[in-house]
């Protein structure tokens, strides 16, 4: 099988959305392209939100510098390539071309060496646990569809449907 030409890749901060939020989420039964959110289940999110040891991540604009920065820092130090970054404030989408990476090995290596940063440079505690589990990795087979990941990582932040 070939290579993805890119990836596009979105992890989000602990508490900015629950499985069953009624803006859409997505779960191991509900994460196919195009295919259907979560149900609203206002049950898991309280359940969710419960559990968690510290309330919602918002990133400060300089939590989100340090990211953005040191995701640069990694990719070129990994050899990658990344066509757009944003760093919001409670979720990051990249669109970067890694060959010969799997899309989880990218995710991890930026969740974790963003983690590091931010406590080395004394802007998240210790305790504070940053990132929920995994996120979304999409392949990107064509130079339009590293285009489009582009167009909505610059753009469209506002309309999370308009990509699919």
């Amino acid at each position: 099988m070939n290579n993805p030409l890119a990836y596009f890749i979105t992890f989000s901060c602990k508490g900015a959305r629950f499985h069953g939020d009624p803006r859409g989420s997505v779960d191991r039964d509900h994460n196919q392209p195009e295919g259907e959110f979560a149900p609203s289940n206002p049950v898991r999110v309280s359940s969710e939100a419960d559990r968690m040891n510290h309330g919602p991540i918002v990133l400060s604009p300089e939590q989100r510098a340090c990211l953005e920065a040191t995701m640069h820092e990694v990719s070129k130090h990994r050899g990658w390539t990344i066509h757009a970054l944003a760093v919001r404030s409670n979720h990051l989408h990249v669109v970067v071309s890694a060959s010969g990476t799997s899309p989880e090995r990218v995710m991890n290596d930026l969740k974790a060496y963003g983690t590091r940063r931010l406590r080395k440079q004394g802007l998240l505690e210790s305790i504070t646990s940053l990132w929920t589990r995994h996120g979304s990795t999409k392949y990107l087979w064509k130079t339009a569809d590293i285009a489009k990941a582009v167009q909505y990582v610059d753009e469209w932040q506002d309309d999370p449907r308009r990509f699919d």
